[in-house]
């Protein structure tokens, strides 16, 4: 999280720098004070950064399309999956439209197309800097928090030695009254400057005393022009952001433009009664005499670049807004203003006022290796052990809470790949799929369209049940299953839509009557007759298995519902896999109390290059975990591998709390 907010406050304040160089040239033409602009980007990038590290709260979001973009929300539906997946978990639908239709899509879609590849990188970098392996968060948020502490302290150290120094010459300095009686403070050490933030002083060298009247005049009115400015404070709190951010170079330097801008604007004040030829050479003179020492503090002694600088200014003609180079700082400012503004903010913890303050990164729970091709995953609670079925070695796997010593539970019966499991706690069985997947080199042609649902005694290993269903002309892919907390089991084909019932008491399925599905995924049981399906390519549906209605969870056009492979329940909290989402996604909704309206929706973890492919997913506790690098974009048809298989992962993220 914090590298990932860094990386994220250095490429805003980048934005900002280019933006504020932009907004001085019209500033200048404008006659407008340069030193407003370089605070107020100091000020918005401190304050951006800030905002984005504040955890959200969960509160019903606006539609408003900005707001979506800055909270990491810019999210969009995908088309249909891989072919391969297509068969086992994922439907051959599409969500969105075809290419060609896209390309018709109003300049408004391509913005947003625009703006999901800004959160997308966003994401990679974070995921690259904060995800790694994910077991290493906590460790490198604590390096990055100690160095920017010492760096705080050390910036904090300058500065008060810095003002040490000062408060000491301070005792040393002689009150006098020069021309008509103009009280200022006289030094043989420092000088010309402008000491205090309450009550300013006009410190003045005992070698400008001796120069001629009219020099004497210009030196004293530019730094009166200092005081009247509240210049003081205004460098003050400067470099109390710097303190803050002591890391951040892009805020250095808008210190260096804030300091060289209050300069140059007293420059231009005094030019008014002052000859430029004249106050250039007076200012090369004060230089020369100066002690640079104390410059940091007294703000007003610069680098010989920037005395440079405001003597080619004041020497230089105005800028104008109507030439070409006027022009292009107005849209310069503009676009790149907006785009600080739009910048889409790291991913952040997520919280409310109830929250336990637990941070919700996901985090690598273990590794499952890369010959797996593993496509759903449950736990029991009982003995503390994940079952997760493997579709290339047809068989499921066995693993302890911590992912140590996997072992193989069960095999295929008809050497067919495994699919969707579930763990029935009350009854002590494994349920399980079996399916002839179509095209599988594997398995014979004779049973394409075939899918079979196992039962197998979870302390023993033997096996209680099998139903088998032919899909005859169709062809059955049982990629999902779901448990009623009765026991009874529900299996949707994912090819033809058609949901089926499996009671625990007997033996057989039942087709449930509805033809609401095209193509349902796993879903959460409300109770023995009711179950939040989602469909991947409608939404979420509400199902009564006896009278088979559906109902549709509204959303308002806010959330998108559909692309889900996996919907798991704990109260009135959703969570779901969500690959038909680019980039693929583990997302959270709350519901109301009547399971009809989602109400608020937080992303708990993105997909990256590299890394995406999630299934599906189990609850454990306060942690969801899911499986993501599943493999099945890295076969084909036949099941056999076109690239080498990643390495499957199972991450875990905890389930912020209401």
């Amino acid at each position: 999280m914090i590298a990932a907010w860094m990386v994220y406050t250095l490429g805003v304040t980048g934005v900002l720098l280019l933006g504020g160089a932009a907004a001085e040239y019209v500033a200048r033409a404008l006659r407008f004070p340069t030193r407003a602009v370089w605070f107020a980007a100091m000020m918005v990038a401190v304050v951006f950064s800030a905002g984005a590290l504040v955890p959200r709260t969960h509160q019903r979001t606006s539609s408003n399309a900005v707001r979506s973009i800055v909270d990491g929300r810019s999210e969009s539906p995908s088309p249909s999956p891989s072919p391969q997946r297509s068969r086992a978990t994922s439907p051959a639908p599409n969500i969105v439209a075809d290419p060609s239709a896209r390309a018709r899509s109003s300049d408004g879609r391509r913005a947003g197309a625009n703006h999901e590849a800004f959160s997308h990188a966003m994401a990679v970098v974070q995921r690259w800097l904060t995800v790694g392996p994910k077991a290493t968060d906590a460790a490198l948020n604590r390096w990055l928090v100690a160095i920017w502490i010492t760096l705080s302290a050390l910036t904090l150290l300058y500065w008060v030695v810095a003002f040490l120094r000062l408060r000491h010459l301070v005792q040393s300095l002689v009150l006098s009254e020069i021309d008509q009686g103009i009280r200022v403070w006289v030094s043989d050490r420092v000088g010309p400057a402008v000491l205090g933030l309450r009550q300013p002083r006009i410190v003045m060298p005992t070698w400008a005393m001796t120069l001629p009247d009219h020099e004497r005049r210009i030196i004293l009115a530019h730094e009166r022009e200092h005081v009247l400015a509240r210049d003081p404070a205004l460098m003050f709190v400067a470099a109390l952001l710097t303190i803050c951010q002591p890391w951040n170079i892009g805020l250095w330097l808008m210190r260096a433009r804030l300091r060289l801008a209050t300069e140059a604007d007293c420059d231009g004040r005094v030019l008014r009664q002052a000859d430029p030829h004249t106050y250039s050479t007076l200012l090369l003179a004060v230089y020369e005499r100066s002690a640079p020492g104390l410059a940091p503090l007294v703000a007003f002694l610069e680098p010989t670049s920037q005395l440079e600088q405001r003597i080619r200014r004041m020497l230089a003609r105005k800028p104008s807004l109507r030439s070409v180079s006027g022009i292009t700082a107005i849209v310069l400012t503009a676009s790149l203003t907006g785009m600080a503004f739009a910048a889409p903010r790291p991913a952040r913890p997520t919280s409310n006022p109830d929250s336990t303050g637990v941070s919700t990164q996901p985090e690598l729970a273990f590794t499952l290796g890369d010959s797996l091709l593993p496509n759903d995953i449950d736990f029991d609670p009982v003995t503390e052990t994940f079952y997760i079925t493997s579709v290339l070695k047809n068989e499921i796997i066995a693993v302890d809470k911590d992912g140590r010593h996997p072992r193989v539970f069960v095999k295929s019966q008809y050497g067919w790949p495994l699919m969707a499991v579930k763990v029935d706690t009350r009854h002590r069985v494994l349920r399980y799929t079996e399916v002839a997947i179509d095209s599988f080199a594997t398995v014979s042609s004779s049973h394409w369209g075939e899918a079979h649902v196992h039962r197998t005694n979870l302390d023993d290993r033997e096996r209680t049940g099998d139903d088998r269903m032919d899909g005859g002309a169709g062809h059955l892919q049982f990629g999902d299953l779901s448990l009623l907390p009765n026991g009874d089991i529900v299996a949707g084909n994912n090819s033809l839509g058609s949901v089926y019932h499996i009671t625990e008491a007997r033996a057989g399925l039942d087709t449930v009557p509805t033809s609401a599905f095209r193509s349902p995924r796993t879903g959460a049981a409300l109770n023995s007759t009711e179950m939040l399906m989602p469909d991947y390519t409608r939404g979420i549906g509400l199902l009564n298995f006896g009278s088979g209605r559906v109902r549709w969870l509204s959303a308002d056009k806010q959330y998108v519902l559909r692309g889900i492979s996996g919907l798991y329940r704990k109260g009135r909290t959703l969570i779901a896999t969500q690959p038909g989402m680019s980039p693929e996604r583990v997302v959270m909704f709350t519901v109301d109390a009547s399971f009809t309206h989602v109400v608020s929706q937080s992303v708990l973890d993105r997909s990256t290059p590299g890394e995406g492919d999630y299934t599906h997913g189990v609850i454990v506790g306060e942690y969801f975990y899911y499986i993501v690098n599943s493999g099945w974009n890295a076969i084909d048809k036949y099941g056999n591998p076109t690239a080498p298989l990643p390495d499957a992962r199972v991450m875990r993220v905890r389930i912020p709390t209401l």
